[in-house]
């Protein structure tokens, strides 16, 4: 409203086809270089296990888009090591039984940009 003589679209277009350039086109291109990778935990295969002690190591994958892990519906990141460009774990403590754990990863901006499940069944100490 107070600059209604400037051509904002065509900023936004340049914005758009450079960004486009930037993550395809390019030769050292971002997913040339680091291909895009759906956040998944990669642990025993993504199924559910069980573990004889209550401290346990979840393993996944993720792309570049994922700033923080957090369990759903907190608000909380999880103190996840990023092992690569696209794999990353971390270690829980958990209690005795059967515990339902559903990951969401979120970008920068806080918005979730995957989600994964997993059942682990502790047994032990």
């Amino acid at each position: 409203a107070l600059l209604p003589n400037q051509p904002f679209e065509s900023y936004l277009d340049f914005l758009m086809e450079r960004a486009n350039f930037v993550m395809n086109d390019a030769s050292d291109g971002v997913l040339a270089t680091v291909p895009m990778q759906p956040f998944a935990i990669t642990t025993n295969g993504g199924a559910d296990f069980t573990s004889a002690v209550s401290t346990v190591v979840i393993e996944g994958a993720g792309w570049l888009d994922v700033a923080a892990i957090r369990l759903a519906g907190r608000t909380t990141p999880l103190p996840v090591t990023w092992l690569d460009n696209a794999h990353w774990q971390l270690t829980l403590v958990l209690p005795l039984g059967a515990q339902a754990l559903a990951f969401e990863a979120v970008n920068r901006h806080g918005v979730v940009v995957g989600g994964d499940a997993i059942t682990v069944t502790v047994t032990g100490p």
